[in-house]
């Protein structure tokens, strides 16, 4: 029988445990599968036995050997040494159990010697029956009868053995049980505490979303983004004056770069060319560059600076277009631009609207990656706990099941 129907069922009728009554309710099943006086009946009749089987052989030991012939006597006596001697060494051990663990012990100390003796004696009865006839028969008898309580005490442990592992397998079962309750219950509140993290980040997400929302109607920040489209126009329209002042320049470029090559790199001329053809209109020196277009037409034309037919008069042509008056024009439709510009970035830096909104927008970004970090914590969790509550109900099953074949039920 198991140690539900040995120690739990006593009768058909359902009894209920508690659940915190479980653990006290199978250590004092335990406790009592263990209790030695269910055994002492078998114990008194092993050690009897043993004391008789002792007394057998102590009377094989001291046996006198018949007139046989000397080899035969040598082999007996040597056979009678073997078994005597082992046997009489394993039976000195068995004694009275003091402990539930200590009767594990002389029972398979028991079982052991029974093996032994059936090794032993099958092996040398040849000789032993022939010389010692009579003792051998006591000794058989006397082995058949510790042989009884032996088997019975083995069998009747090894039901207590196999009880006593279920009801621990039942503990087992009710510490992770608990185990698993416990992570649920901790999990559940910090489940909880997350859910409540998340609503007071939404809260904040909400309160920056209202303000970038203020921000962006506020007559501050409109003005803001209208000073910046006017400073894109202000760009399109000097990036005009460039794009068609740099046209008609890069026209002269070539006699340019033929008069450069004609003096030295540290001559005044040369430094000028190279800054002009690398900052066109935003650096121009006009009353150099009428200077330097004067010099480099009379060398063109004294045919000083040589340039094909072709060239040559469309060269001239924007070299007498590049009259004082249009260079002075060109650069001060240019600066007057860039004074406009400058002033409206001045006003641009000083405006504290749009710092404000990307400061707004950044704190807005973190916020709804922490809420988006929080939420997917709390699916994870979610998971791992729905898992768990699967594990709690399996293993609530299987307790009751084991219980109930018993006669009891357990209150969850």
């Amino acid at each position: 029988m198991g140690l539900i129907s040995k120690f739990l069922k006593k009768n058909r009728e359902i009894k209920s445990i508690k659940l915190e009554d479980i653990d006290e309710f199978i250590l004092k099943r335990i406790s009592s599968a263990k209790e030695l006086s269910q055994f002492s009946s078998f114990i008194r009749e092993v050690i009897k036995r043993k004391e008789e089987l002792e007394k057998e052989l102590l009377n094989l030991a001291k046996a006198d050997v018949l007139n046989v012939d000397a080899r035969l006597a040598s082999s007996a006596l040597s056979a009678r040494e073997q078994l005597t001697s082992k046997l009489q060494n394993s039976l000195s051990s068995i004694m009275m159990p003091s402990t539930y663990d200590s009767l594990n012990d002389t029972a398979e100390l028991a079982f052991y010697v029974l093996k032994l003796a059936k090794e032993t004696g099958e092996r040398l009865s040849g000789y032993l029956n022939f010389v010692f006839e009579k003792n051998m028969k006591t000794l058989s008898k006397a082995l058949s009868d510790f042989e009884k309580p032996v088997y019975e005490l083995n069998e009747l442990l090894k039901k207590r053995n196999f009880e006593i592992a279920e009801f621990k397998s039942v503990q087992e079962m009710l510490r992770d049980y608990n185990n698993t309750e416990e992570f649920i219950n901790s999990n559940t509140r910090e489940i909880e505490f997350l859910k409540k993290q998340a609503l007071e980040k939404k809260k904040i997400a909400e309160n920056l979303v209202s303000d970038i929302e203020k921000m962006n109607s506020s007559q501050e920040h409109i003005r803001f983004l209208e000073n910046k489209a006017e400073i894109g126009k202000i760009e399109e329209k000097q990036n005009n004056l460039v794009d068609k002042f740099s046209i008609e320049v890069s026209t002269l470029e070539k006699p340019f770069r033929k008069y450069q090559s004609t003096i030295e790199k540290n001559h005044p001329d040369y430094i000028f060319i190279d800054n002009f053809f690398s900052t066109y209109i935003s650096e121009l020196v006009v009353s150099e560059f009428v200077s330097m277009l004067s010099k480099i037409r009379n060398m063109i034309e004294k045919g000083e600076i040589e340039i094909k037919p072709k060239q040559k008069s469309k060269v001239l042509k924007v070299m007498d277009s590049m009259s004082l008056s249009y260079l002075n024009q060109v650069l001060g439709d240019y600066n007057e631009l860039e004074d406009k510009k400058n002033s409206l970035k001045k006003y641009i830096y000083e405006d504290k609207t749009e710092k404000e909104l990307v400061k707004l927008e950044s704190d807005l970004e973190s916020v709804k990656s922490e809420i988006e970090s929080i939420e997917k914590n709390i699916q994870e969790k979610t998971s791992e706990m729905e898992i768990k509550k699967t594990n709690l109900e399996n293993k609530k099953s299987e307790i009751k099941n084991i219980l109930e074949k018993s006669g009891y039920s357990l209150e969850f």
